[in-house]
């Protein structure tokens, strides 16, 4: 199974929304919670996120704690989800009768005292429940486990999710430390599953023309040691990390995922960016050693489009951003199985 972590912006939502309807029935996202664009409560993210992947039951993380001085209806509401008081009773409210009642529940670490309460109520609705760990919560990790199988079942139906954030190349040095805490999670919890998310998506494109998926090749090495046992997850080729300041892309890009590498398209002078796009989209197409006539789907429809000089393709580094999540996420979901690639359910046209 997939587990892309995708974040609740206009680009990733896009990107799955257009998927082919047999990929959102095979991959399983997970989402942090927010608030959607400027909306005042959670519920129009909610909203956003069955709109693009339906009611199938997607893992929902809590969100992140609001600034002190944000005093916003959406602030107040994330702030309830947050309280542990009751066994974190609000967020667990939100999965039985809220609007995360079709979603699979996450449980939250940070008051141990009310971990067992929490999990004994998710865990009652019957659809298992996810256990997520970064980095500052790894001296837990073994105490939480041990709670974890003992309320459980030895971990049936629990994922525990490692969180590692943003990585690059080093990514491969971490195996053994990485291949040590799966290993005792599943010593703790042997009928739980595990998968490891992080993004090595670069930051900076200048003189980089590819980049190998370093979090594909972790997975690769680990899965013959813990087979069905480790799923695979990544940032669906997105950044770990927001881009602050209002920093853009000097250069239109086109980013074209293979199942492991990206390759990078991008103009080298500040052409106007609906011709940059265009011209580059040409450059990938007539490159028949890497652009797939076969593949048919969303993100290679609007290439197709942007190389026409069509209405609706790419113009902007938002929909060229929806365009290599929605590739890389049909890519990765079917890494083992390429044939299946060709295997939409999407009826195209030729244009």
């Amino acid at each position: 199974m997939y587990l892309p972590l995708l974040k609740l912006s206009p680009a990733e939502m896009i990107a799955l929304e257009n998927l082919p309807e047999r990929d959102k029935d095979a991959l399983r996202p997970i989402f942090p919670l927010r608030h959607w664009l400027s909306t005042k409560t959670l519920d129009r993210a909610f909203d956003r996120i069955e709109k693009a992947y339906g009611l199938r039951g997607a893992f929902v993380l809590p969100p992140a704690p609001p600034k002190p001085d944000d005093l916003s209806p959406t602030a107040q509401e994330i702030r309830a989800l947050l309280d542990s008081a009751d066994g974190y009773s609000r967020w667990c409210e939100l999965f039985r009768t809220g609007r995360a009642q079709h979603s699979i529940p996450v449980l939250q670490l940070a008051d141990a005292s009310q971990f067992d309460l929490q999990a004994i109520a998710m865990l009652g609705l019957g659809r298992g429940a996810m256990v997520p760990f970064t980095r500052s919560a790894f001296s837990v990790l073994p105490a939480i486990a041990t709670r974890v199988a003992a309320l459980s079942g030895l971990g049936t139906d629990i994922t525990f999710l490692i969180d590692l954030g943003k990585e690059g190349r080093t990514l491969l040095l971490q195996q053994a430390e990485l291949t040590s805490i799966v290993d005792r999670l599943l010593q703790l919890c042997p009928n739980a599953t595990v998968a490891i998310s992080t993004s090595s998506f670069p930051a900076s494109f200048t003189s980089l023309p590819r980049q190998e998926i370093y979090e594909r090749q972790l997975y690769q090495h680990m899965r013959g040691q813990f087979g069905d046992a480790l799923h695979y997850s990544d940032r669906g080729s997105a950044r770990a990390e927001s881009r602050g300041g209002g920093s853009t892309d000097p250069y239109p890009r086109i980013d074209y995922p293979l199942s492991g590498e990206w390759l990078f398209y991008r103009t080298e002078t500040s052409i106007a960016y609906k011709g940059g796009y265009t011209k580059i989209a040409s450059k990938l197409m007539n490159t028949p050693s890497v652009w797939d006539p076969r593949l048919r789907i969303w993100g290679t429809q609007m290439i197709e489009k942007t190389h026409l000089g069509q209405t609706g393709g790419i113009s902007s580094p938002a929909r060229s951003t929806a365009v290599r999540i929605n590739l890389h996420l049909h890519r990765q979901l079917w890494f083992d199985s390429p044939s299946a690639l060709y295997e939409t359910d999407d009826d195209w046209q030729d244009i």
